[in-house]
């Protein structure tokens, strides 16, 4: 759906917009501020979102806006994974992320997640080109998640949210290619409302996916030409000694032709 700023009521530049945090639906350009930036993480609250903040604050036997429910039962306490993203084409560099398994994720995709690498480089892409068919429908359910991601310490947290705002507004999801498949990561407000936050904040959720190499004759090796270290490349060891060896053929028959001459 096409979204316009709040206070101008134009699109204008889209990517200058900012969301709501409370409810991620409406936005307001950056330009359209009272205070104006373009580098800070801004938490903005819309008119009704402001609203509801002080009706709930201001009695205590208010009922939980709908968006910050979760289903807390869904994240196993213990992290299964701590480390480092990098969003090689954008400008991200999240020294301090956890990811924790979701009590849905299978023993495989338990171990998987323990081995990931430290140091996690991911594209961030169109949502649209990563989304799994398997999905059937626009948004997922809390059942397909198998980790979750959160900022492992407070001084971590505006950063983390300040990129999650620029995937809602973008649409946008992360890939990186690892030894042990292919890493999706998306934003919560991809799941059902009831899902959006955890601890009232809004949060990343990923799955693993299989590659498919043909096991018996490809390896997986680092490919540093063209992305960072976890995109990975197939290269083919049988060609490669085929290559050499009609090489060597090719050598002697030159050899053959220039002693004959002589």
């Amino acid at each position: 759906a096409l979204k316009i700023c709040l206070n101008c009521g134009d699109k204008g530049f889209s990517n200058a917009f900012i969301h709501c945090i409370g409810c991620l639906e409406v936005v307001v350009h950056r330009y359209c501020l009272d205070k104006v930036t373009f580098t800070e993480f801004v938490p903005w609250l819309c008119d009704d979102c402001k609203e509801n903040e002080i009706t709930r604050t201001t009695n205590s036997d208010a009922v939980q806006p709908v968006t910050d429910l979760v289903q807390h039962s869904h994240v196993v306490d213990d992290p299964i994974w701590r480390g480092c993203y990098n969003i090689w084409n954008k400008k991200y560099n999240l020294d301090g992320v956890v990811a924790h398994l979701s009590d849905k994720a299978s023993p495989n995709v338990a171990e998987t997640a323990k081995l990931l690498p430290l140091h996690l480089h991911f594209e961030m892409v169109s949502k649209d080109d990563v989304w799994p068919m398997y999905f059937n429908k626009p948004e997922a359910n809390v059942d397909d998640i198998k980790l979750f991601f959160f900022p492992s310490e407070e001084r971590h947290q505006d950063e983390f949210d300040s990129m999650v705002q620029d995937m809602v507004g973008g649409e946008n999801a992360l890939r990186a290619l690892t030894p042990y498949g292919e890493l999706l990561v998306f934003t919560s407000t991809e799941l059902p409302l009831r899902h959006w936050r955890y601890q009232r904040k809004c949060y990343l959720w990923g799955i693993l996916r299989e590659t498919q190499q043909d096991s018996s004759s490809r390896q997986l090796v680092p490919n540093r030409n063209q992305t960072p270290d976890n995109v990975l490349a197939a290269r083919d060891p049988v060609n490669d000694a085929q290559v050499m060896i009609d090489e060597l053929r090719r050598g002697k028959r030159i050899r053959k032709a220039t002693a004959s001459r002589d």
